[in-house]
């Protein structure tokens, strides 16, 4: 009985040995530059311990690696670093993966490229958050994404008091489109026409 349990202790460490070679093998096919690179990124999806998925993103320089890890790993810890990123793509990918409201703001409000912050505007529905974006966001782009976020045209009247005068214009446009007073559609068509008769 004795040998018994000694071969099932024995035969225990070796499975657990087999599954911990088998994920730094999966951590080593992901980080070798020399590999086929959809072979590595296959590799990322098999990787489930979160240490080495923190130490892949940090050692990995390939952009295409390390935003497959941003998409498959759901860890904080990735979008962090992401966020901390010089490469736009990289910020951008987290911004898509993120859903606590806190980081969203926080990026919407400040990362200094206005196409995160139009990313991130486009998951806040916040209308306290998406009011300090409209007022005192300097991009004329973000500002309009934020407006896009409100549907109500109280909230919408309300904002003018102390927006600028070009931002009141952009909020009298959202209020038309939601009330459908104005068809922008037909509007922007006949711009394009006129457009292109002028510049023949």
């Amino acid at each position: 009985m004795l040998v018994k349990k000694e071969m099932t202790v024995e035969n225990t460490k070796k499975i657990l040995l087999k599954e911990e070679n088998q994920k730094l093998k999966n951590f080593e096919i992901a980080i070798d530059e020399n590999v086929n690179i959809y072979r590595r990124i296959d590799s990322i999806a098999l990787i489930e311990d979160r240490d080495l998925l923190i130490k892949l993103y940090k050692e990995c320089n390939n952009l295409y690696i390390k935003k497959e890890i941003i998409v498959t790993s759901r860890l904080e810890e990735i979008y962090e670093l992401a966020l901390k990123e010089k490469e736009m793509a990289l910020r951008l990918e987290a911004i898509k993966a993120i859903h606590n409201k806190m980081k969203l703001r926080e990026e919407a409000e400040n990362d200094d490229n206005y196409l995160v912050r139009i990313a991130a505007v486009k998951k806040i529905s916040d209308p306290h958050v998406l009011q300090k974006i409209i007022i005192y966001d300097d991009q004329t782009e973000v500002k309009k994404t934020a407006l896009n976020q409100i549907k109500s045209i109280s909230l919408l009247e309300a904002l003018k008091e102390y927006a600028s005068s070009d931002t009141v214009k952009y909020i009298d446009d959202r209020i038309n489109v939601i009330t459908g007073s104005e068809d922008y559609l037909k509007k922007s068509i006949e711009k394009m026409i006129t457009t292109y008769s002028e510049g023949m």
